[in-house]
């Protein structure tokens, strides 16, 4: 990584690809703990690397058994996602028909299990927030002669702003404060109440990648950060019969109230579920 003239790191390509290191363990898959990703695969699958590109893991000082933040991986069947979106759907004589997606259904179900939980002594609201891939929006609303540009933007908007207004600021707010660094604000909430941000890898076409080695049985992120603001990632089950895998990284409090939620959306993901014993 060098800095430019402005400042800002940037990755120097110098055409030499990208170094795979190819492992084997002595375990067979059945046996791997899926479920908790912090004890079968941190440290182990994933090494704890606290400087590079791509891999960047931190550990936190815990004060407060309650604000212990735990990574948990589940599978919800698609009939449950299909429910949550046909919920969310409603129909009205003078506004028409109102189609939700089923990450907008399945975030607001997320949503509303966190908030009906929290301390209203403590806390006054529950803040999510969702990863918006913004070229789309910036290209379609704001700026058409964008199409070309190669990259991405990635923004969390939440709040009661329509999403078009949220972005049409976006560029020349970044233009305008480069180089300092900057976040967004909803990784930054303290006093207000807990934050939750949700993305999606539903798009990413981990089934077409081929490293030579074989099709992948299981695949999930692990994105234990060290703040207190929540990182929730739904992808498609290899399994390929419309359920998701969740990767939740949450306070411990917020994963025993959707583990004791008596709709039982959220099952954790075992060898069983994979066919494995």
């Amino acid at each position: 990584i060098v800095e430019n003239s402005a400042g800002e790191p940037e990755i120097l390509c110098n055409n030499g690809g990208v170094s795979f290191i190819e492992a084997f363990g002595d375990v067979e898959l059945k046996e791997i703990n899926f479920y908790n990703p912090d004890e079968s695969i941190e440290g182990k699958f994933v090494p704890k690397k606290k400087h590079g590109v791509l891999a960047i893991q931190m550990k936190s000082e815990i004060l407060n058994p309650n604000d212990q933040v735990i990574s948990r991986i589940y599978y919800v069947t698609g009939d449950k996602i299909e429910h949550l979106q046909s919920l969310a759907n409603y129909h009205d004589d003078q506004k028409g028909t109102s189609q939700r997606s089923k990450l907008e259904s399945f975030s607001a179900f997320l949503w509303i299990t966190i908030a009906c939980g929290i301390n209203k002594e403590t806390w006054v609201s529950t803040i999510l927030g969702l990863v918006l891939w913004s070229m789309v929006e910036i290209i379609n609303n704001v700026d058409k002669s964008l199409k070309g540009y190669f990259g991405n933007v990635l923004s969390i908007p939440f709040g009661e702003k329509k999403v078009e207004e949220h972005f049409l600021g976006l560029i020349d707010w970044v233009e305008a404060h480069r180089p300092e660094p900057s976040m967004a604000k909803i990784y930054a909430m303290n006093g207000d109440g807990p934050a939750v941000v949700v993305s999606s890898g539903q798009h990413l076409p981990v089934k077409k990648i081929n490293f030579e080695w074989g099709e992948s049985a299981f695949w999930a992120y692990h994105f234990p950060w060290a703040g207190k603001a929540g990182y929730v990632m739904p992808m498609l089950s290899p399994k390929g019969n419309g359920d998701w895998i969740v990767y939740m990284h949450l306070l411990k409090w917020q994963i025993e109230l959707i583990e004791a939620s008596p709709y039982l959306m959220f099952k954790p993901v075992t060898a069983n579920y994979f066919n494995l014993i």
